[in-house]
């Protein structure tokens, strides 16, 4: 029996969005499992109240950013109406996905599968404020009645299970921690990722991010003079961006190459090419750059929270770094000066580490059994 997932999903959108995508890529899934089958709206009509309402919140955001006030951060729970609520209605489905937001819709019984954040503060903000502990309260106020209603919650954190486990233990059933599909991201070769590692003269260290600010571009340029006046010249940084959240201003002495906005196989070849993967970010719900370095070979440094922390395997697999730039500074000149059999162990540790948490060959069977598990459930 066919299980069909109504995808709670835009038939179009303006400009480009990274949920967006990856909500795309659960077509994969019903070309690798017979039993499964996705729906997207298709009513160009029913979306454009939705893309208004995004339209003019990406407004308002670079209005704010003009203005230099700071955006709030921290995690919420959106309720909203099903998009194409008319197209739900008139076919029969068995589980509905969404991401980020809880529908409305009707007087359907049928449960839904979830992607949602819940981790507090000290995890995720650069500096925790008044207004964002009241947030968190909001969120474990609000996420305890999501979880009473017919769901399975994807949380893709294990800290953050051991939270619910906490908070709302009765449910702990309905939660999960499944990492993003990523169909079209291969590991290199261990003997690539070894021979790139070999005698290394000048090391290549990378950072990816559209909105470079947030992703702490300016910590991990600051690291770079601080490593240039202790005399370490051994390396070179290469960013890949388009300072969407504003540019930031960098020294022509310095060894840095700035390639701008470039596609996904330029991005991955310059992965390919580097050692080190640097991203010091003020905020990051979760951070798919780290894992796309990690299955290119690259030794990781990833910000000193969770589930960033969870993505390096606790130090097993890179490194996790404070944001400040004398501590990035000290991080990368220790990989810089690590033995070589011991830099290669970490990118062995990492490439191992992909394989069995995020390759596509993994996840997408964990995929696969929770919107069995969401159906049955709730027969």
């Amino acid at each position: 029996m066919k299980i069909r997932v109504y995808m709670n999903h835009l038939p179009w959108d303006i400009g480009r969005s990274t949920d967006r995508n990856m909500r795309l890529l659960f077509k994969n899934l019903q070309d690798k499992y017979e039993d499964l089958e996705f729906y997207y709206p298709r009513n160009i009509l029913s979306a454009i109240l939705p893309v208004v309402g995004h339209f003019f919140k990406a407004v308002k955001g670079r209005i704010l950013k003009r203005l230099r006030i700071r955006k709030k951060l921290g995690f919420s729970i959106k309720r909203e109406k099903l998009i194409s609520e008319k197209e739900f209605t008139k076919q029969h489905f068995d589980v509905i996905y969404t991401q980020g937001v809880i529908p409305h819709y009707g007087k359907s019984n049928i449960p839904f599968l979830c992607d949602l954040s819940f981790i507090d503060p000290e995890n995720t903000d650069a500096v925790v404020t008044n207004e964002s502990i009241l947030r968190w309260k909001e969120l474990i106020e609000d996420m305890g009645k999501v979880a009473k209603e017919k769901c399975i919650i994807n949380l893709r954190s294990n800290y953050s299970l051991r939270l619910v486990h906490e908070y709302y233990p009765e449910y702990e059933y309905k939660f999960v921690n499944i990492p993003f599909l990523l169909p079209d991201l291969k590991a290199v070769s261990c003997d690539y990722a070894l021979q790139k590692h070999t005698n290394i003269s000048n090391f290549k260290i990378a950072f990816v991010g559209a909105q470079a600010k947030r992703k702490g571009i300016d910590l991990l340029v600051k690291s770079i003079e601080i490593l240039y006046k202790r005399g370490v010249r051994n390396f070179e940084l290469h960013i890949v961006s388009g300072f969407t959240d504003g540019k930031i201003n960098i020294s022509d002495e310095l060894p840095i190459i700035c390639h701008g906005t470039r596609d996904y196989s330029y991005t991955m070849n310059i992965l390919k090419n580097a050692h080190l993967y640097v991203m010091p970010s003020y905020f990051e719900s979760f951070g798919l750059s780290y894992v796309e370095a990690m299955a290119n070979g690259c030794i990781v440094l990833a910000r000193n929270f969770e589930p960033q922390r969870e993505i390096v395997n606790y130090g097993k697999a890179g490194f996790v770094i404070n944001l400040n730039p004398e501590d990035i500074a000290d991080k990368i000149q220790h990989v810089l000066e690590m033995e070589e059999a011991q830099r290669k162990e970490f990118v062995l540790n990492g490439l191992e580490y992909f394989k069995g948490k995020y390759d596509y060959s993994v996840v997408s069977e964990q995929w696969h059994e929770e919107f069995k598990r969401c159906v049955s459930l709730y027969r």
